[in-house]
């Protein structure tokens, strides 16, 4: 694949500050970034994962959360392979916004786009959405659940190792087997 236009597209969505942005950041350079800017419209990342003997190249779109943007971040729906719709363990609100944004998926995406749900900022000690709650949102629905620290690293290479295995094996990423460790206790600074 040499044309960006032939690579699949992977979405990043989800409420602003649940950190799409840093969790991208770490996949494509192995370490957190701190100082990043708020996403406006979106910003695309090359990716390419070993999977085997196959080098799998797709596209990390990372869209706005804000809620001014809201009504320009459905077209960049069109043409997704996968909606990886991120909220954080430490924010209930952007949990309860999971409905909405799989709602939007619904109304503006292709029925075949497969959908991740990841909770993220796991290092952080004050969590206000349980392990447990995420998982069984995920069971409820039929989306696998990751949880990750964009800060720590943690779980960032099960997500792309997920996301490129389900591109390899031409998955639809739905109801996908993801094997979740329980987050180690660490007080860092998450994101």
């Amino acid at each position: 694949m040499t044309s960006n236009e032939t690579q699949p597209r992977i979405i990043f969505i989800g409420d602003s500050g649940v950190g799409k942005t840093s969790i991208i950041h770490y996949a494509k350079n192995g370490f957190f970034e701190s100082r990043t800017m708020t996403t406006i419209g979106a910003g695309i990342t090359q990716m390419e994962t070993k999977v085997g003997n196959e080098t799998v190249k797709y596209q990390l779109w990372d869209t706005a959360g804000q809620e001014m943007y809201r009504n320009i971040v459905p077209i960049y729906f069109k043409g997704a392979t996968a909606a990886i719709i991120v909220f954080s363990v430490t924010d209930a609100e952007t949990f309860r916004h999971l409905d909405g944004w799989i709602k939007q998926l619904q109304d503006h995406a292709s029925e075949k786009v497969g959908i991740v749900l990841v909770g993220n900022k796991i290092d952080s000690p004050d969590h206000k959405v349980e392990i447990e709650e995420g998982n069984a949102y995920g069971k409820t629905y039929g989306y696998p659940v990751i949880y990750t620290s964009a800060v720590t690293g943690e779980n960032i290479d099960v997500l792309i190792d997920h996301i490129a295995s389900s591109l390899a094996a031409k998955s639809t990423f739905e109801g996908t087997s993801v094997n979740i460790q329980t987050p180690a206790e660490t007080k860092k600074k998450c994101c």
